[in-house]
């Protein structure tokens, strides 16, 4: 083969590749009332406006509309709501207003008593689990005042002793960037019921029935005239 060569070219190094960045987590919560006259929610398109009888109970739920988070899955979830002074919290017993909603609740634990007219709550999912759950995960029942008044219920985004979504990995938890969330409570008197509609009174001459009476009805009835129920 003869001599055998090698060319080498001293070049600069190229450049490290670019990683992709990572999409940064983002979680959409909303709450909504059950038990009072009308709809209303915090979600898109709904009113944040609701009316509840006087002294009558009430429930905001809260939903995890939707998330984008890494791996598309979390393992715990702590929500945080902020009530005005006349509303009374109806504590469900132990911490069953997550554990007995968020289907993947595993270790739970609440404190009514952070702030005053404050409720927290959080739980995590199993050792090693994780969570893909979206839909209802908090229920807490209140009651009106007894006398009309307008009152609101808040949920407070954040981190530490607010509201977010968390992961197993160490990674920041995602908070909603809407901020705070607030429904607007009317305690209201209940509207007095509907009057019914009255049946209205049969058309005894109209004989065939076409909404008016005629010269044909007459005729119909004075053919039987003097006749007797059989």
């Amino acid at each position: 083969d003869g001599s055998e060569t090698l060319t080498i070219n001293c070049v600069e190094a190229p450049p490290t590749p670019t990683p992709t960045p990572t999409p940064p987590a983002s979680v959409e919560f909303s709450i909504e009332v059950d038990g009072g006259f009308n709809a209303c929610s915090t979600s898109p398109g709904g009113t944040t406006k609701c009316e509840v009888a006087l002294s009558v109970p009430f429930t905001v739920g809260v939903n995890l509309d939707s998330f984008a988070v890494p791996n598309d899955a979390y393992g715990a979830i702590q929500v945080r709501l902020e009530y005005s002074s006349g509303l009374t919290l109806n504590n469900r017993p132990n911490a069953s207003e997550i554990s007995d909603v968020w289907p993947d609740c595993v270790f739970d634990a609440e404190n009514k008593n952070v702030t005053p007219n404050t409720y927290l709550v959080g739980c995590a999912v199993g050792i090693q689990q994780v969570s893909t759950y979206t839909g209802r995960v908090v229920e807490v029942d209140f009651t009106c005042t007894d006398v009309v008044t307008q009152k609101t219920v808040t949920m407070v985004h954040g981190d530490v002793l607010e509201t977010f979504l968390a992961f197993q990995s160490g990674s920041a938890p995602a908070v909603d960037a809407d901020g705070s969330e607030t429904l607007t409570i009317s305690c209201v008197d209940a509207p007095p019921p509907p009057t019914p509609t009255p049946t209205p009174l049969p058309f005894p001459w109209d004989v065939d029935d076409d909404g008016s009476v005629t010269t044909i009805d007459i005729f119909e009835v004075a053919s039987h005239f003097g006749e007797t129920r059989p």
